[in-house]
């Protein structure tokens, strides 16, 4: 967190397809988002993966397109969304994910199977984080 307020213009440069925080990838407010693959990847063959569906399903709205920028607040992990009329209390740049062991296989939900899950965290700038988990 910084002393001052930081202005930073959307990118839109998602590091992997599917980064998401609900059923709509990259569609939220919030510039970053989580997805769990199955199988082990690394940053270098993370485009190869496929994200699992691991949100319920529920209508996509398109009003991502029109961000064009966040002033991440002082001392917080608070951002006023660009373009916005006044400054606000601003929205929360923090988010809870918890993948219960079922994903959404087309129609039906399905457990996840035993094998090495890799979880990607990334932001809009490119950013990604990788962490691998085991089901047994």
């Amino acid at each position: 967190m910084l002393a001052s307020s930081n202005t930073v213009s959307a990118e839109k440069n998602w590091g992997v397809n599917g980064l998401a925080l609900g059923f709509c990838a990259n569609i939220y407010v919030q510039p970053f988002g989580v997805a769990v693959c199955q199988g082990y990847y690394t940053a270098h063959n993370i485009l190869q993966a496929t994200p699992l569906k691991i949100f319920m399903p529920g209508v996509c709205p398109n009003y991502i397109i029109l961000i064009t920028g966040y002033v991440f607040l002082p001392h917080s992990i608070y951002a006023d969304i660009l373009p916005g009329s006044t400054p606000t209390a601003g929205t929360l740049m923090s988010a809870n994910v918890t993948v219960d062991g079922i994903y959404t296989n087309g129609t039906q939900s399905s457990p996840l199977n035993p094998g090495v899950y890799t979880i990607v965290a990334g932001d809009e700038w490119g950013t990604l984080g990788l962490i691998y988990v085991t089901v047994e």
